[in-house]
């Protein structure tokens, strides 16, 4: 049995794997992609698997964006932290899932559905449900941002933002006009409220967004060097590297 794992948490990942392997033998982990990026390109260029475990929310977007680039027919097992009436469109859809947190026993008992399926049987999406998910688990991003300098309000819309940083122990908002903000949330918080299709942070103190980016240098090391478009140099750490060309798309 072919199995692909589409899921962005490294230890989750690993953990299903193990469990997978020692509920089933025959089972072969075929990849394990992080992305949705990654995931629609395995998909489109290797081995189909016959069983696919996908997460819901994944580093770069949900993972029902895969289906609009490829055609998925095999059956699929949904990993889900979503509640009672989610579940119940994926139950109507034949679609089966794997609450979070889940056991060796979950993973079991959705196998044994998807043996009573048959190996190799023909899975289709219904789209319809799929439209009515995705307004389910979709995020609402903050759209703009508001900053007090002096008696002022600033209102600051997402087009117009260039990168957040920490400094001085204060997160600064840095617009296209290079003016800075300082606004009431850490970037551990932003890092929630923005899209990931736009945003992407590149370290612990910086947060940048695509559009900002000029230009990067490429060191001997394997480095990478951002230089955004008012100039601000900021390296991507080592341990965000792999996921930053994913979300570039590199």
């Amino acid at each position: 049995m072919k199995v692909l794992i589409v899921e962005d948490d490294s230890h989750s990942a690993e953990r299903l794997a193990t469990i997978l392997k020692k509920t089933e033998a025959t089972i072969d982990i075929l990849a394990v992609c992080e992305s949705v990026k990654e995931a629609t390109r395995w998909l489109n260029k290797e081995v189909y698997p016959d069983l696919l475990f996908l997460d819901i929310q994944l580093s770069d977007g949900i993972s029902f964006e895969i289906f609009n680039s490829v055609k998925i027919n095999c059956p699929i097992i949904f990993i889900t932290a979503f509640d009672s009436y989610a579940i119940d469109a994926f139950k109507v859809n034949s679609i089966d899932y794997i609450l979070k947190p889940y056991t060796a026993a979950d993973i079991k008992k959705a196998l044994e559905k998807y043996k009573k399926l048959g190996y190799g049987t023909a899975f289709k999406m219904d789209e319809k449900i799929i439209s009515e998910l995705k307004k389910l688990v979709i995020p609402n991003y903050k759209s703009r941002f508001f900053a007090k300098i002096n008696h002022t309000v600033y209102s600051i819309a997402s087009e117009e933002i260039l990168y957040f940083n920490f400094e001085d122990n204060a997160t600064v908002l840095v617009n296209n006009e290079n003016r800075s903000f300082v606004i009431q949330y850490s970037l551990d918080a932003l890092e929630s409220y923005l899209d990931p299709k736009l945003f992407f942070r590149i370290s612990r103190g910086f947060i940048i967004k695509i559009d900002s980016i000029k230009k990067m240098n490429m060191s001997s090391k394997s480095r990478i060097e951002v230089v955004l478009k008012n100039n601000v140099k900021e390296y991507v750490s080592r341990a965000k590297t792999k996921d930053f060309k994913i979300w570039l798309d590199m």
